[in-house]
């Protein structure tokens, strides 16, 4: 694995064009096999989340995202949001693409291939892409309730892969993010999700 450091003033076009052919080189040309992720409770009542992530790739980039980090949509530069937290990611595709992540909230991020989710047409909206969806996620918020607010309000184009996210806060509360239509997400959480666990198909 190759490790860098995101440079603060770091705002190029290249940057971003870049982060979208890697997306595309690596989703057409490295099949995704089985990833999942669960979140736990060791004896001490500390709660954790845990996660194997399978893709034929073997590179990828440690990310730090500064707090007050400046941020713009892919396909809407004029959307633009400054970041409350500081985070650590794990990238495949490039800064602000997050595939795992944490933020200094304790706030946790997993990005898994969602097989169930159809790459169906978009609103024309400019909207978050997935990944980026999580980047917000990560800058601005610390607990699910937050992240469940955002999520019924917000929701995000699938790009090239679909994918769904498993989220947890420190308190051990998690959620599962997908999409199932254009404009919404379906969210389970709390009583409804049984089992704080997650593969490469819907929740349920």
């Amino acid at each position: 694995m190759m490790f860098i450091k995101l440079k603060k003033k770091s705002k190029s076009k290249s940057v971003k064009i870049a982060a979208l052919a890697g997306i595309m080189c690596i989703a057409t040309a490295c099949p995704t096999q089985a990833c999942s992720v669960f979140s736990a409770h060791n004896m001490k009542e500390q709660s954790f989340v845990a996660k194997n992530f399978d893709w034929n790739s073997g590179e990828g980039f440690l990310v730090q995202n500064p707090r007050k980090k400046q941020r713009q949509l892919l396909l809407n530069p004029s959307k633009e949001w400054t970041a409350k937290y500081n985070s650590l990611s794990l990238t495949i595709f490039g800064p602000g693409l997050p595939v795992s992540g944490m933020n200094e909230k304790g706030l946790v991020v997993e990005t898994l291939v969602d097989f169930e989710s159809e790459l169906a047409e978009e609103s024309g909206v400019k909207k978050f892409v997935s990944l980026e969806w999580a980047q917000y996620v990560l800058d601005n918020f610390k607990s699910i309730d937050e992240v469940i607010k955002f999520g019924k309000s917000t929701s995000f184009d699938q790009l090239i892969v679909p994918v769904h996210f498993f989220v947890c806060d420190v308190a051990g509360e998690c959620a599962v993010f997908e999409r199932r239509s254009s404009e919404t997400l379906h969210i389970t959480s709390g009583n409804n999700l049984k089992k704080p666990v997650l593969a490469n198909r819907g929740w349920s």
